[in-house]
């Protein structure tokens, strides 16, 4: 075998941010935005990375520590290495798929690395890669301490993926990943009519963010009350979702997104200035609303409604510096390629 290449989109979570962290469930979507992510033979004990996204390249012996700016993706790669005894390896990345967006570049980043080398290891692309993102889940968890794998999952299945935690008969805690839900290609669709992804603001690093904000709500009291407004959030998304309706009522998902971001109106990395702009707009709340997304900040926000109720939102979003993603929403999941030279593997 030559080469592996691996295409693996980015998220968007719709609903269950911080609730899925303590036994809640979690609605996402993958966006047309991917990472490419290739792997190939390199010289022995030697770690060759390559990243367009870091605009840099670097090169490790396997028994360096990582660090620097190139230590998710070192550790990612000799994760991997290491499961599958794979002496030496270069891996390269490139794509659209910017950390700054909020669209899950690190645990594309891991779970992707993963699968690549996997694959280089085996000559062959496999039926199913959970055990990757089992890996890349564990990975995630000791580098962010609290996560879900909520991303991996959707990443890994594309298009919309509801995210159930489940409990096994002999164990307290939630199995991994729990019950995986993937919605039909309609939902995908109905998505791009009524959820509309901006980006462009100033970021938000998601370790910081996440500690952040659950201390917040955890001194605050407000877990229960998340639990609660997140299920109905994502029970009014499926509605709509669902709905054969060409156009359906968008008022208790409007209802339930405005309900949902009360709980988050005084975090810590909640853009006020954001809400204050959106909220001066008339018919805020009635034909549109507007909601973080992920560990919150500013990454990417969503706009609730239909295009026709956006127009003066969209004109506001841009003036403070954020774009629309024209019809970001895809059904592409996880994608391995594999080219063989000609004299086999």
């Amino acid at each position: 075998m030559n080469q592996v290449s691996v295409k693996i989109p980015g998220k968007v979570m719709l609903a269950g941010e911080y609730s899925v962290l303590f036994g809640g469930s979690a609605l996402a979507a993958t966006v047309k935005n991917q990472m490419d992510i290739t792997a190939e033979s390199h010289d022995a004990g030697r770690c060759h990375l390559d990243s367009e996204l870091l605009k840099d390249a670097t090169e490790f012996s396997t028994s360096d520590e990582p660090n620097g700016p190139f230590a998710l993706f070192f550790t990612s790669a000799l994760s991997g290495m290491r499961r599958h005894n794979i002496s030496g390896a270069k891996v390269s990345v490139k794509g659209d798929l910017q950390p700054e967006f909020g669209f899950g570049s690190s645990s594309a980043l891991r779970f992707g690395t993963a699968v690549a080398l996997k694959t280089l290891a085996s000559g062959t692309k496999e039926d199913t890669y959970w055990e990757e993102a089992q890996e890349a889940y564990k990975l995630q968890k000791k580098s962010q301490s609290q996560a879900s794998g909520y991303d991996i999952v959707t990443q890994y299945m594309g298009g919309v993926t509801l995210l159930t935690p489940e409990k096994s008969d002999t164990q307290h805690s939630p199995t991994w990943p729990g019950r995986v839900t993937v919605f039909p290609a309609s939902a995908v669709e109905r998505l791009n009519q009524i959820v509309h992804v901006f980006v462009g603001g100033k970021g938000a690093p998601t370790t910081s963010t996440i500690k952040s904000t659950l201390t917040w709500l955890r001194e605050e009291d407000l877990l229960t009350a998340l639990g609660e407004a997140s299920e109905a959030l994502i029970a009014a998304f499926r509605a709509a979702l669902e709905d054969s309706a060409e156009t359906p009522n968008l008022t208790p998902l409007l209802n339930a997104v405005c309900k949902h971001r009360a709980i988050f109106a005084h975090a810590p990395t909640f853009p006020h200035a954001l809400l204050t702009a959106l909220a001066a707009v008339e018919d805020f709340g009635k034909d549109f609303s507007f909601k973080t997304t992920g560990a919150g900040g500013e990454d990417s926000v969503l706009l609730v409604g239909y295009q026709e109720q956006i127009t003066e939102a969209t004109q506001v979003l841009a003036k403070l510096g954020w774009a629309k993603i024209e019809s970001p929403f895809s059904e592409r999941g996880l994608g391995v390629e594999c080219t063989q030279s000609a004299g086999g593997i």
